[in-house]
């Protein structure tokens, strides 16, 4: 065998493996390869995607707290403030600041303006007609009547002082759908008149005359005595005159009590928007009125027949002292006046 082949078989196979040898290292170099970009972009991706939820979760806060400071913001500036951004709806941006703070009273204090309508309803819608009834229907209680005219007099006129007060404690100087103050609408000042009318009306019924009798004595000189010969004499004396003023001046105070309550009840309505029970008061009124007056129309027509029956089956009598004095028809007309 040859010794040169030899070697050159020897050395050509360690060439053989050295290639075979290269040739898996870079397979190997390869696959690394291939293996680490594969690794490298799930790493990529998976960093990006943990990027993204990181910016996301930095911005949620972010946001939540600039959303926070916004309403806190928002919250804390005055209803100018608003309007002047323009962070207002179109209503109430194009509402005037007297009515919105007009509106805002008056939902505030509604109960309190109930309370007032109610007082004024019982007021002159059941007292005061019980005050005239018991004037016009003294006969049937005659020893009674004035302490019922007398005492729903005075009940009258305290409920009529609480309800004026109530209304301007309630009014707050902002009161009307213009934007108005105390005393700018009808119905404030009607209210304070019909106080001082009742003011009036019950210190006139206590300063009275004081009452008259018929004496046949000319030098009686006793208050409110009147000598008979004097009884036609024309004239009108204080009692009569008191009289006549203290039934006018009440029933003018009904009838403008009457208009004060619808009058009410139709402003209620309106600031409110609830029904409008104006008229159904005024047929009440009108009602328990045309009552009244039907039974005192049926007294009148009764009336002569009864004075005639009363003179022909006796004498009306008045003991003054020892003496006592016989009445006729025209003492009558003096007694008729009499209220106390």
């Amino acid at each position: 065998m040859d010794i040169g082949a030899v070697v050159e078989e020897g050395g050509g196979s360690e060439v053989i493996e050295d290639d075979k040898d290269v040739g898996n290292d870079e397979a190997e170099m390869i696959s690394d390869t291939a293996t680490d970009m594969t690794n490298g972009s799930a790493t990529a991706d998976e960093d990006v995607e943990s990027d993204e939820e990181s910016v996301e979760t930095d911005q949620l806060p972010s946001e939540s707290k600039e959303e926070d400071q916004f309403l806190s913001s928002a919250s804390e500036r005055s209803p100018s403030e608003e309007a002047e951004s323009g962070n207002v709806g179109p209503d109430e941006k194009s509402m005037p600041p007297e009515t919105s703070t007009y509106q805002s009273n008056n939902n505030q204090h509604r109960s309190a303006w109930i309370a007032h309508g109610l007082i004024g309803f019982l007021v002159f819608g059941i007292f005061v007609p019980i005050v005239m009834s018991s004037a016009m229907f003294r006969d049937f209680i005659p020893h009674g009547w004035i302490y019922v005219h007398t005492g729903t007099n005075l009940v009258s006129f305290v409920m009529t002082f609480f309800a004026v007060g109530i209304a301007f404690a309630t009014m707050n100087g902002t009161i009307t759908v213009e934007g108005g103050h105390h005393m700018d609408e009808r119905h404030h000042v009607v209210g304070l008149l019909l106080l001082l009318l009742m003011s009036f009306q019950v210190a006139n019924g206590f300063l009275h005359p004081l009452r008259e009798f018929i004496t046949n004595d000319g030098n009686d000189n006793t208050p409110g005595a009147i000598f008979r010969s004097n009884v036609n004499v024309r004239g009108i004396r204080p009692r009569i005159l008191w009289y006549l003023v203290h039934a006018m001046s009440g029933t003018f105070l009904f009838g403008l009590g009457a208009y004060q309550v619808q009058s009410g009840l139709g402003l209620y309505a309106k600031r409110f928007g609830s029904f409008n029970w104006s008229s159904a008061y005024i047929v009440y009124l009108c009602s328990l009125g045309g009552l009244i007056l039907a039974g005192k129309s049926w007294i009148v027509w009764k009336e002569p027949k009864r004075v005639e029956g009363e003179l022909s089956s006796q004498e009306i009598q008045m003991s003054k002292g020892s003496k006592k004095i016989g009445y006729g028809v025209d003492d009558l007309i003096v007694a008729k006046w009499e209220t106390v």
